[in-house]
């Protein structure tokens, strides 16, 4: 049986979308400690709960981002780790210079398999061509 997996936190949400094999995450609105602390807590509930996560693919939403607060940044450049064995990572909706930034990052990296879009439709087509 496939599992199920929702979570709603202050200011986002992650669930599965078992016909595509994805991990949606949206992200909206301010970010603080606190939001970051949740957010941290659901990712590590997600992956003690669904044993095939790290085989899915990721698509993160972050149009409706406003802003990130230092304490934020900080867990969340800490999450990264968790994600290291995700297949594919889609994140659309940044804006122009973190977008720009992000790209640095990743190709100082070396990953190739985490991509950065404008656009939903073009993440999501990403996505469906890997393997």
């Amino acid at each position: 049986m496939e599992e199920e997996f929702y979570y709603k936190g202050k200011n986002f949400t992650i669930s599965l979308d078992k016909k595509e094999n994805l991990v949606l995450i949206d992200v909206y609105g301010i970010h603080n400690l606190e939001n970051a602390e949740d957010f941290k807590s659901a990712i590590d509930k997600l992956f003690k709960e669904v044993q095939e996560v790290k085989r899915k693919k990721l698509l993160i939403d972050f149009l409706k981002l406003d802003k990130v607060e230092h304490g934020a940044r900080k867990i969340y450049t800490s999450l990264s780790s968790d994600f290291s064995a995700s297949p594919h990572i889609a994140i659309f909706g940044m804006s122009t210079i973190i977008r720009i930034l992000l790209g640095f990052v990743l190709s100082a990296s070396g990953r190739k398999d985490v991509k950065t879009f404008k656009k939903r439709e073009e993440a999501v087509n990403w996505l469906k061509k890997q393997k």
